[in-house]
């Protein structure tokens, strides 16, 4: 019985999205990895664990657990929904995250469930948010693509794509900020 080899991230980094910051990683066989603290703060919740009581999917990252929106989670989901453990870069200290294309994914599923009317009024935010992060995401990606086809990507600043992001999400964040009010966000984090 041989033991699956724990991979060991080659490079570590955090992304700006707004006023959050992303730890991330890359494996040495090119995964790109984006903690599960990250995925909350993307999508501007707290981390929490479940209540003794509560009645959630089981199996689901907490992220995701709703019941109302499991009917929107795609087999592409699913296949990144799995923990990754993987060793730091100094190879000592055994951390986990979860593939980086959770995060457009996730996104999906809110934009998908709101579409189909089927959000909690608690969860409307998540779908705004997705729509931000969506918005950011293509925008950088355009802006890469261009950059590595032109070979720009070697020129530019080290942290330019983060700025840029950065700066659109931030943009779209303090116009959506003030939309509900101080109690809806701490009803927010309940769930």
């Amino acid at each position: 019985m041989s033991k699956e080899k724990i991979l060991k991230a080659t490079h570590e980094g955090k992304i700006t999205i707004g006023t959050n910051e992303l730890n991330c990683a890359v494996l040495e066989d090119g995964t790109r990895i984006i903690s599960a603290s990250a995925i909350f703060k993307a999508f501007g919740r707290t981390k929490r664990g479940r209540k003794k009581d509560e009645v959630r999917v089981p199996n689901m990252p907490s992220f995701i657990d709703s019941n109302n929106v499991q009917p929107f989670i795609g087999e592409e989901l699913r296949g990144v929904l799995n923990q990754v453990d993987y060793l730091d870069k100094n190879g000592k200290a055994k951390t986990n995250g979860y593939n980086a294309l959770i995060l457009p994914l996730l996104c999906k599923v809110y934009l998908d469930a709101r579409e189909a009317n089927v959000l909690k009024t608690q969860q409307l935010p998540l779908a705004r948010a997705s729509e931000i992060l969506l918005l950011g995401l293509s925008r950088l990606g355009i802006i890469a693509l261009v950059d590595e086809a032109t070979g720009y990507q070697y020129d530019r600043e080290r942290y330019e794509l983060q700025k840029i992001l950065k700066a659109y999400i931030s943009e779209e964040l303090i116009a959506w900020q003030k939309t509900f009010p101080d109690e809806f966000y701490i009803t927010m984090e309940e769930i």
